[in-house]
């Protein structure tokens, strides 16, 4: 049994693995606080943020060009507590 889901869990992410856009590539920075790191995504992006997931250690959504955005926060013993800010945008 144990096999078998192993093989079934392998299929389908050799599956999946191909199944991301080539034409998409992520642009992210690490910002000191979750405002920074929106404003500075919406700045970047140049795009305004509509935000779908707005949890304390997270904030995530859509760029208004549908594409996604997100702010996480992380904490590091060298960097201490800071937030990494990610979007998506389209190869040219």
């Amino acid at each position: 049994m144990k096999i078998r889901n192993f093989l079934i869990v392998g299929f389908i992410s050799a599956l999946t693995a191909g199944c991301g856009d080539r034409n998409e590539e992520t642009m992210s920075a690490e910002f000191r606080t979750l405002d920074l790191c929106l404003d500075g995504l919406k700045r970047s992006s140049k795009q305004s943020l509509k935000i779908i997931t707005d949890k304390p250690g997270r904030v995530s959504g859509k760029l208004s060009n549908g594409l996604q955005f997100g702010c996480t926060k992380e904490s590091s013993g060298t960097k201490g507590v800071y937030y990494e800010g990610f979007y998506i945008v389209k190869k040219k």
